[in-house]
Formats: structure tokens, sequence, C-alpha cells
């Protein structure tokens, strides 16, 4: 094996773990969605017991498998409402986000994005002590997702430009 992982071997050795993605009959998966281990135990474990809060509409369980659905079945997404780049651009870490929750990874190539962590809205938006300024964490986030990128001995797209990662 070189030294950069390929998507099979990471699932082979369990190192990602294709997210599952419910869809209609007669969709098809356009776009690949996989998760890190500690992203999948988030996932399946805190994310289904988290109540409503800032959607009044969905929980948030039910918005994070509509926009992985909208993503897998390749609808485009909203920038940056439901996905955008996180600061610094070249480290190549996007967030999808959903009122409630946000998910922090990578893609790996076009269309195939690899999730490394999750985190509720209020995680990501800390209140100054002194101020109540909203203090964003997103950097602290994207430094881990980076650093699993680089664990998993896979190739970042580093673009800031949202037709470099999804078609």
């Amino acid at each position: 094996m070189t030294n950069k992982s390929t998507i099979a071997t990471l699932l082979e050795q369990g190192r990602i773990i294709r997210i599952p993605v419910v869809l209609e009959p007669g969709e098809i998966p356009h776009r690949l969605l996989y998760g890190t281990p500690d992203f999948m135990k988030w996932f399946r474990s805190v994310v289904p017991s988290l109540p409503r809060d800032r959607d009044v509409d969905l929980t948030p369980k039910r918005a994070l498998d509509n926009l992985f659905c909208d993503f897998v079945t390749g609808v485009s997404l909203e920038t940056p409402k439901s996905i955008r780049e996180i600061t610094p651009h070249k480290a190549g870490i996007w967030e999808f986000k959903t009122l409630d929750l946000r998910v922090f990874g990578f893609f790996e190539k076009i269309d195939l994005f690899i999730a490394t962590h999750g985190a509720t809205y209020d995680e990501t938006h800390i209140p100054h002590p002194k101020t109540g300024e909203t203090l964003f964490t997103h950097s602290e986030f994207g430094a881990k997702s980076a650093s699993v990128a680089k664990d998993l001995g896979t190739t970042i797209i580093c673009s800031g430009k949202y037709d470099d990662v999804i078609r």
C-alpha cells in the first residue's frame, strides 16, 4: 500500500464507516458519505436523543438525515446555509449545517465526504465570558478534522470553492 490510504482499505480496516442514508424508491446515490468511528458513535448515540432546539419543525436527527439524503442524492446544497468551508480555507475542512447541528470533515475527492466530528449549534457558538459576544469554535473542530485526515492517510481537497468538491 502507498502512503495514501484508499477508501476501500479504510472501510476494510473499520477506520471509516458508510453513513446510512435512507433513499426513496427509485433514488440512487450520486455522492458518497462516510464517518469515522468517533463521528458514528456521536451520530448513533447522541443525535437521536437531542430535543428540538432552534428548528421547531424537525428534530435534530431528522434535519441531519434530510441534509445527508440531499447530499447523497445529488441535490445542490445552499452555501453557506447548509455547507461551507471553514477557515483557514487552505486546510480543506468543511462544515455541514442544520439549524441545530454541525458536522465537520473533509472531501477526500469530489463528491466523497468523510465526517470526523459533530456538535450542536450551542457547542460551536460559545458566549464570551465578559462581553457575551459569540466565540466561534470552528477552528478547533477544523484542527481536529485535519488531524484525523492526516492520521487516516487520506488526501484532502484544499479549496474554498463549492464546485471543487461537489458536482
